[in-house]
């Protein structure tokens, strides 16, 4: 069965070494997009090649075409709990998200860049981001400045998002999408993600009584509402999904698995089972009216737990 439509985007920027040095058009000097692409098939490899001639901050280029400046801030996860700091997997992740119609995740359409580390090891970082004219929300800003060519032509949404994103070797993830009309006035707007959902029941290494058990784990979203996916994987790699939403702040959250077998089903296998849970909220998700399709593209909120391993006989 075919996959979803893609896109592909591309982006050639000029990394400085601090925040002092940042400009839009030393940093971010092309960009390219090339959507919808095909549906794939599973086991048919597809190829899909990106050309631009166009230089951003070429004297040449349009005004309307060139990078502009995206949001400045200071990304601080010093608060974060359960996020390993000591084995962070490389610099974090900085772009600028908008949504296409068709797509079913988040369209990239700008670049980012942490800067100046700060702590031992890192826990702050100062952001610097830059988006090209064609996807520019925005209008008014000099005479005759007219909204992006994306924005116009209907192949992307107005409204864009900050994403800042850290990952850990053991498979955490914590991260916000701010929307960019929320990041003025700039600065100073400093950027805090939760903390991480980390199951802390069952414990790792320990065995479970049966097949029904409870997973509990750290209710972290900062305000309800919010929907929790806690995802269950045994040795043969079959795996449960299970949904929960988050309508009260509370210390923890616990989610029961039924017992399957009474009625004729079939369990996870026996063995070891992996549980890993992320987490989605953003202002106004109604838990009685919304879509599964919209949890990438609206959620404001990027959290991953690392997988606990524990044993279900």
């Amino acid at each position: 069965m075919p996959g979803p439509l893609g896109a592909l985007a591309f982006f050639a920027v000029e990394n400085p070494i601090s925040a002092a040095l940042f400009s839009p058009a030393s940093y971010l000097r092309g960009f390219a997009l090339d959507l919808p692409l095909p549906a794939l098939s599973p086991g048919v490899p597809a190829v899909a090649n990106l050309t631009t001639t166009v230089v951003l901050s070429d004297a040449s280029t349009a005004q309307e075409d060139r990078a502009l400046a995206g949001p400045t801030a200071l990304l601080d996860i010093s608060a974060s709990v359960g996020f390993s700091s000591d084995n962070q997997s490389g610099n974090p992740s900085i772009s600028i998200e908008g949504l296409s119609p068709g797509l079913r995740g988040p369209l990239t359409v700008g670049s980012g860049i942490a800067l100046d580390a700060q702590g031992t090891p890192p826990t702050a970082w100062a952001v610097r981001s830059a988006l090209p004219g064609a996807a520019d929300p925005t209008n008014g800003k000099y005479p005759g400045d007219k909204k992006g060519s994306l924005i116009l032509d209907g192949v992307l949404l107005p409204e864009l998002f900050l994403r800042t994103e850290v990952r850990d070797l053991v498979g955490s993830r914590i991260g916000l999408r701010t929307p960019l009309a929320t990041t003025q006035p700039q600065p100073p707007l400093v950027l805090q993600p939760p903390s991480v959902p980390f199951v802390v029941a069952p414990l790792p290494g320990s065995t479970t009584a049966n097949s029904a058990y409870d997973v509990t784990f750290l209710d972290t979203l900062p305000s309800a509402p919010g929907l929790y996916r806690v995802t269950l994987t045994d040795a043969n790699r079959r795996r449960w999904v299970l949904w929960a939403p988050d309508t009260n702040a509370a210390p923890t959250y616990t989610i029961s698995l039924p017992n399957i077998g009474a009625v004729g089903g079939e369990p996870l296998g026996a063995g070891t089972v992996l549980a890993a849970v992320s987490a989605y909220a953003w202002p106004n998700l109604d838990l009685s009216a919304f879509a599964f399709s919209e949890l990438e593209r609206r959620t404001e909120v990027v959290l991953n737990s690392g997988p606990v391993a524990f044993t279900q006989p």
